[in-house]
């Protein structure tokens, strides 16, 4: 099992722009976008609210 991170890790860090987070497995797939679909929303709540408290010279 380690051979396989070894041989993985090194592929992604001798890529040109590696992604900043690696997820290894497709176990925990479903359970990171899940995340991602989480901080979404809450981003997407925080635009509704926010979004009159910009200044109008905001530049």
């Amino acid at each position: 099992m380690r051979k396989v991170f070894f041989v993985t890790g090194a592929g992604v860090a001798g890529l040109e722009q590696p992604p900043q987070r690696f997820v290894a497995g497709d176990d925990c797939l479903e359970a990171v976008e899940a995340k991602a679909r989480q901080l979404l929303a809450q981003v997407d709540a925080s635009r509704e609210l926010g979004t009159n408290l910009a200044h109008a010279n905001a530049s």
